[in-house]
């Protein structure tokens, strides 16, 4: 009787399960780096047994100390893959970025993300077509492909621009996520055209970079109707020379 007793106790005893809440920031990337002039963007994702929303957490750096609060049950901002989000400004150097949560049991979850201060660089780019000096001819398509890098910002982030200093701007957008941009466009006015892309990033730096290339109008200087443009015309100085002209007998 007295082992029945005991074994029936043991199976009564109800023990806590409760854990501590889990954190996970998203964002910044432990190691990545940060523009001490623009604040940095703090993603994080909580999770616990009861509703996040009843988690009281601290944003603090080991170098500036503590950065936010949010008490449990205060609004906050959502962030794209979490569910609390903050804009913090920090000072130069490398921080150590802790987010502490603590449930109403007292339980605390906590994640860490180093980063390093890193002034912001303006953006680079190269053009791969067409081809420095390149001649073409009025009218015809011109082929253009630019590669661009950043070294702070994704470059699908990045505002290009691409233009003649004769005809002005004639496309606008963003690199793709490998940084390249590729278009086609036509025509161009006759003349010596400076192809230039023009790159802003996030934080408002700008870089440039150009290529040279020249557009040949097309021409009649003898005024024979045949021009520079049709390759029929094989003296330009002379109007009773060109391809489908009357044969003459002129030695």
């Amino acid at each position: 009787m007295l082992l029945l007793f005991l074994a029936c106790g043991a199976d009564n005893v109800v023990k806590s399960s409760n854990e501590a809440p889990i954190v996970t920031i998203l964002r910044p990337v432990d190691g990545s780096s940060f523009d001490p002039a623009l604040p940095v963007e703090l993603c994080v994702q909580l999770e616990d047994e009861s509703a996040a929303e009843k988690l009281a957490i601290v944003l603090q750096s080991d170098v500036d100390g503590v950065l936010a609060e949010s008490p449990a049950g205060s609004e906050r901002e959502a962030c794209k893959g979490g569910n609390f989000g903050v804009a913090v400004n920090l000072s130069g150097g490398n921080h150590v970025l802790s987010v502490f949560a603590t449930d109403d049991d007292g339980d605390i979850g906590e994640d860490s993300a180093a980063i390093q201060a890193q002034a912001n660089t303006a953006p680079e780019c190269s053009f791969a077509l067409p081809y420095n000096g390149t001649v073409l001819r009025v009218g015809e398509s011109v082929d253009v492909a630019v590669g661009t890098t950043d070294a702070q910002s994704d470059p699908a982030l990045l505002a290009a621009v691409l233009a003649s200093d004769i005809d002005g701007s004639f496309w606008s957008g963003s690199p793709d996520s490998a940084g390249t941009v590729a278009t086609r466009f036509s025509p161009l006015a006759g003349g010596e055209h400076r192809l230039s892309m023009t790159l802003s990033d996030p934080g408002g730096l700008v870089g440039t970079c150009h290529v040279d290339i020249d557009v040949e109008a097309c021409l009649d200087d003898d005024r024979d109707g045949a021009t520079t443009c049709d390759d029929e015309d094989c003296d330009d100085d002379n109007d009773t020379v060109y391809a489908g002209a009357e044969e003459l007998a002129d030695g």
